[in-house]
């Protein structure tokens, strides 16, 4: 059953449930963290997907301010 494990250090873009999975956030949060700008994505028609370079920077954010997810 390991051949269902996701490395999402090697996608580029997640969708936002993988985003979901990779911040261990539910997609409520992302949702939010999306409309706050807190959290970029980018559009692939009419798909909204989230970068590793954005959840990178959010993550690099929270550290700077001291916060933990």
């Amino acid at each position: 059953m390991e051949d269902n494990i996701i490395d999402y250090e090697e996608l580029k873009l997640l969708s936002i449930d993988q985003a979901c999975e990779c911040l261990g956030l539910g997609r409520w949060s992302i949702y939010r963290l999306i409309q706050q700008n807190r959290l970029k994505t980018v559009t692939v028609g009419k798909r909204r997907l989230v970068t590793q370079g954005a959840i990178r920077a959010f993550i690099s954010k929270l550290e700077e301010e001291g916060r933990l997810l």
